[in-house]
């Protein structure tokens, strides 16, 4: 016999019904009828791999496969990641073979490139283990918005939940945060101390003595700066839970090697940041004893816009900085009566 399509729903595409004797052993809750005999169920789906649910109870069972099942009315369903689900009522009589077919249509998908810092991490979308770990491309995802997390350990669980249209690749960028339980905390120390501490090539805002805490377990770049000293540079290790000790001895800068720096501003009185760190002096600045090489330089006015840009020092000359601060709102000109 042939089984009919349900409305918005894809057809079962056909049943055959033949007698037979049931061959095989039987799937964990499916039965015998009281007179010692069972029904066969075949499924075939295209794509194959589909999970078969008989009555709402998942078979663990997927396409293509026979299992036995009892006679009766059943509601067989047929579902895979990607398609729509296949549904339809079936009948069985005793000792019956009836084989299901079934083809199973795409549902609208697009990608979604998931990636972290660090990387490395567990993916999951919509409560589902994906296979790989950041950074990924999950190819085929349904249309729609769906619930991504990422797991890492030593670090905060991370979700989010993304929009994945149609045909296109939709990319996100994790920043995982660091469990505070499972970091750790680096004491860094110089003589003589007030050097700017850079952990990781970026600035802390912190000088010696300092203690850094929060820091992920594992191995970090420090670079120490101080006016008149060679630049120190190294690596340490941190450990989870620990504190761990640094202790650097600067050497002096000799007298041709170091360079210096005048910043000037219009008006004076601005606030200077040096590669993140706030200088305790205000405008018009000296700074006779500098390391050479680059320097991120930042100048800020209440009554300013702020100043951004890089102070250059070189071995053995001293540079002018003079910068015009423009007002945070220009002054109007007054109107000129026109003459009568």
């Amino acid at each position: 016999m042939n089984l009919r399509s349900k409305a918005g729903r894809i057809a079962l595409i056909g049943a055959v019904v033949t007698l037979a004797a049931c061959a095989t052993a039987p799937p964990p809750g499916s039965g015998q009828a009281q007179d010692g005999t069972s029904s066969l169920l075949q499924v075939w789906s295209t794509p194959a791999g589909a999970s078969i649910i008989v009555d709402g109870k998942p078979t663990g069972f997927r396409s293509p496969t026979s299992f036995p099942l009892l006679p009766g009315a059943h509601r067989i369903t047929l579902s895979l990641a990607g398609h729509r689900n296949a549904e339809e009522s079936v009948r069985l009589g005793p000792g019956d073979t009836l084989r299901v077919e079934a083809i199973l249509t795409p549902l609208a998908a697009g990608r979604l490139g998931v990636g972290s810092v660090p990387d490395g991490a567990a993916i999951l979308v919509d409560g589902t283990p994906f296979d790989q770990r950041t950074p990924a491309v999950i190819p085929q995802l349904v249309v729609g918005t769906h619930t991504v997390q990422l797991r890492r350990p030593g670090f905060e669980d991370w979700s989010q939940a993304v929009v994945v249209t149609q045909n296109r690749v939709m990319q996100i960028q994790a920043r995982l945060t660091p469990s505070r339980s499972s970091c750790g905390t680096l004491a860094v120390q110089s003589q003589p101390p007030r050097a700017t501490i850079f952990l990781d090539g970026s600035p802390t805002g912190k000088c010696t003595p300092e203690r850094l805490t929060d820091i992920p377990p594992g191995s970090h770049r420090v670079e120490l700066l101080l006016e008149g000293f060679r630049p120190w540079r190294g690596t340490t290790v941190v450990r989870e839970g620990h504190i761990e000790n640094l202790l650097v001895s600067l050497r002096h800068l000799p007298a041709q090697e170091v360079g210096g720096a005048r910043i000037e501003t219009d008006p004076p009185g601005a606030c200077i940041k040096l590669n993140g760190v706030v200088l305790r002096q205000r405008t018009p600045v000296e700074l006779p004893q500098m390391a050479p090489g680059e320097y991120a330089l930042e100048i800020t006015r209440p009554d300013s816009r702020p100043w951004k840009g890089e102070l250059t020092v070189l071995p053995g000359e001293h540079a002018l900085v003079q910068i015009w601060l423009e007002p945070e709102t220009m002054p109007i000109a007054p109107e000129t009566p026109s003459p009568r």
